[in-house]
């Protein structure tokens, strides 16, 4: 070894124990059936274990989206009593991407700009990461509360946070989670969208996802609202022994457009095991006018547009351009609404 003496730093903290709630959570199902109703029941108390009078936040959220984008904030005991720390953060981060700061930064690549920036999405996706928020639970004088909602779809593992403040000015923080799988899958297979008169064959999957074990007696229906004109309705019972499925295939066809909104709501009702579930799906609809282009020749040959009963013209939009114009002006436009204005 060599002389000499090496200094070293550690941080630790003593946060006062007066200052802290105690937050205790129990679910009514340590694994409930997606569809399902769920209950959190919670317990705040003090240092002493005496209970209190508090005000709570509850989340519900899956594990897999706090896996990809953790919480912004940082813990309470980090943020009251906080430690030095290294704040990188690099512009890879998914972190920046989901709060917005990578697109400035995706703008410093000058020409690359497309390539380093989150592509929007023309149709909003429908995620439920969220299955439960209430921002102001109330305990009762045993310190008490509970709130009851239902289970979406997903089947996977959701992370319960529970932050309790008080008139006091005491906090408390606690997490947990619990399951929400089903031994039965069910897969719903339809169009993204229908135009009024499309139809559409959707398509149902139920399987039986252990491989030994129980035996399921299945039952099905897929109720539709009344602008879809159901030829062949998509119902099942069965038996489902393990490893097995049942597929069926439906036929339907929009009539007309609904009358509020752009999309329609389909509901899936599966009973297996004393079990009742439902699910929502939506199903978009657009109009029946379809855009089309159509050119002329170069020469006067007595071109008219056509046209038939089944799909009539409903407007025209006639653009005239000629010689080198025709060609130049279409990448004029586009050389303007660059993102950055190069005229090259």
């Amino acid at each position: 070894p060599r002389r000499g003496w090496v200094e070293r730093k550690f941080t630790y903290r003593i946060p006062q124990k007066e200052k802290q709630l105690q937050v205790k959570l129990a679910f009514a199902q340590g694994n409930v059936m997606p569809g399902q109703e769920q209950t959190v029941s919670l317990t705040v108390m003090d240092d002493s274990g005496k209970p209190v009078h508090s005000e709570v936040s509850l989340s519900v959220v899956d594990t897999a989206v706090l896996a990809l984008q953790p919480e912004f904030r940082p813990q309470l005991m980090d943020f009251f009593y906080p430690q030095a720390k290294l704040n990188l953060t690099s512009f890879f981060s998914s972190q920046f991407q989901s709060y917005g700061y990578g697109e400035p930064l995706a703008s410093l690549f000058k020409p690359n700009y497309w390539y380093s920036a989150a592509k929007s999405e023309q149709e909003k996706l429908r995620e439920d990461d969220t299955a439960h928020w209430v921002a102001n639970l109330v305990t009762d004088d045993k310190g008490a509360a509970a709130s009851t909602f239902r289970m979406p779809a997903n089947q996977t593992i959701w992370e319960v946070t529970a932050i309790a403040v008080d008139k006091n000015g005491r906090f408390g923080e606690s997490k947990d989670e619990f399951k929400s799988q089903m031994p039965v899958s069910l897969i719903l297979a339809m169009p993204a969208f229908l135009r009024r008169g499309d139809s559409m064959e959707p398509r149902i999957s139920i399987t039986n996802t252990k491989d030994s074990g129980q035996t399921y007696e299945v039952k099905y229906s897929l109720e539709t609202p009344s602008e879809l004109q159901v030829e062949n309705p998509l119902a099942a019972s069965d038996k489902l022994a393990p490893g097995k499925s049942v597929d069926l295939v439906g036929k339907a066809s929009l009539a007309q457009l609904p009358a509020t909104g752009k999309s329609l709501s389909l509901t899936s009702q599966m009973e297996f095991a004393q079990n009742k579930l439902k699910f929502e799906h939506n199903l978009r609809t657009m109009d029946s006018r379809i855009p089309t282009n159509e050119s002329p020749p170069e020469i006067d040959s007595g071109w008219k547009l056509s046209q038939s009963e089944q799909a009539p013209i409903q407007s025209v939009r006639y653009v005239v351009t000629q010689g080198i114009m025709g060609t130049l002006m279409p990448s004029m436009r586009w050389l303007i609404a660059y993102p950055h204005g190069c005229v090259e």
